[in-house]
């Protein structure tokens, strides 16, 4: 890292950009901006089938995981809470009711109190979809 020095002597530091790495958490959408022209939205997962967003979800739709650092209770979890393996990979939601159903399973993630883990996501879609949108609940 690089510190500039001011001709008075003072030391200043550069300042985090807004998608640094230190801020890009599950608890913190605002860190993100959307890769796939999509909306940003908080998604809340457990074990490989279970998810809720809180916004609207259309089947067709995609879920994109940011990278990102997961805030969470971590005695007995599956995952590695810093690099979780869901991120960086893409779902496509193919069932809305009465669950949302992914294309395919995520990647295992439970801890001891069994809690849901939250991740901000990019819902976005690609192509045509189907065009009734229902509310997602799981």
């Amino acid at each position: 890292m690089l510190i500039k020095v001011n001709g008075d002597g003072s030391v200043v530091a550069p300042s985090a950009a807004a998608g640094s790495t230190s801020n890009r958490r599950g608890d913190n959408p605002s860190a993100f901006t959307p890769e796939h022209n999509g909306r940003i939205d908080q998604a809340s997962v457990r074990y490989t089938d279970q998810i809720s967003i809180p916004g609207q979800v259309s089947v067709g739709s995609r879920i994109y995981f940011f990278p990102q650092e997961v805030v969470a209770y971590t005695e007995s979890i599956s995952f590695d809470p810093k690099n979780p393996s869901i991120c960086g990979q893409t779902f496509t939601i193919i069932e809305t009711t009465p669950f949302l159903k992914l294309d395919r399973p995520m990647p295992m993630m439970y801890n001891a109190v069994n809690d849901y883990f939250g991740f901000v996501i990019e819902v976005h879609t690609l192509g045509r979809v189907n065009e009734r949108v229902f509310s997602s609940y799981g």
